[in-house]
């Protein structure tokens, strides 16, 4: 039995428009790993969440976002 996979076409349209690859990679991932409909990975790229982890003053969230941009 094949695996279905983590994420649907309709994910991909939407992580398309994103010219930043570690961004890209970024929701990409947080997808994966928090199950999102694509209805939330709109809402969570178009409230900017990988750029306000950079600017966030928490060690571990500057660290969880820079892990995908590099």
């Amino acid at each position: 039995m094949s695996k279905l996979p983590d994420l649907s076409w309709s994910h991909y349209c939407e992580l398309l428009y994103i010219s930043d690859d570690g961004k890209s990679d970024f929701y990409e991932k947080e997808a994966i790993k928090a199950s999102w409909l694509v209805r939330e990975l709109k809402r969570q790229i178009s409230i900017k969440l990988f750029e306000r982890l950079l600017l966030s003053t928490g060690e571990a969230n500057i660290k969880k976002a820079l892990n995908y941009s590099q």
